[in-house]
């Protein structure tokens, strides 16, 4: 009986988490079809939605793509190039971007596809050096991963709920090459 309960209890917050998805699509249609009229100008094709200021330079832009991701973004008005932007992709994961000056993401904050929350920090060729998540079944340990200029994970902090550190460095192959305890 209480197997079967579970069961339930997960589809129904499987089915709420959905739910959020799709009424916050539709919040974000419903913004982008009311902006235009208190701001200016729109552009709009297939597959993105602008709006401009009655310069003519986009600020904001609501887009989706080929793989189902949807997103917001939005543009610096002295630059004129995308400067951060928020995403839902077709695999759950919800992540703000921040992006550089030439439109490289340094940093995201986001919710991977199982809700496991998640910060990362990359360098200027994109690739991520520090890394914050709550991970495992339960998003009961905490994990702060440190890689090297080519994405190899080079060290390892975590801590378990109960309270259990653990550190770990990696040689340049992935092999441990200390760990406490």
């Amino acid at each position: 009986m209480d197997e079967s309960l579970d069961a339930r209890i997960d589809r129904l917050e499987k089915a709420l988490r959905r739910l959020t998805h799709v009424i916050g699509v539709l919040f974000v249609l419903l913004l982008a079809a009311a902006v235009p009229t208190l701001y200016g100008l729109t552009t709009m094709n297939e597959s993105e939605f602008s709006v401009t200021a009655p310069d003519g330079q986009a600020e904001a832009h609501l887009s989706t793509v080929a793989s189902g991701a949807a997103s917001i973004g939005v543009s610096s008005r002295t630059e004129g190039s995308r400067r951060a932007s928020l995403a839902i992709f077709e695999d759950g994961r919800q992540v703000l971007r921040f992006l550089d000056r030439d439109q490289r993401m340094r940093a995201e904050l986001g919710l991977g596809p199982a809700g496991d929350p998640f910060f990362v920090m990359a360098n200027k060729n994109h690739l991520p050096r520090l890394a914050f998540a709550l991970r495992g079944e339960d998003q009961d340990r905490a994990e702060l991963r440190f890689s090297d200029g080519e994405n190899r994970t080079r060290m390892l902090l975590s801590v378990d709920e109960d309270g259990s550190p653990s550190l770990v460095m990696f040689d340049e192959e992935g092999q441990v090459v200390y760990q406490v305890p």
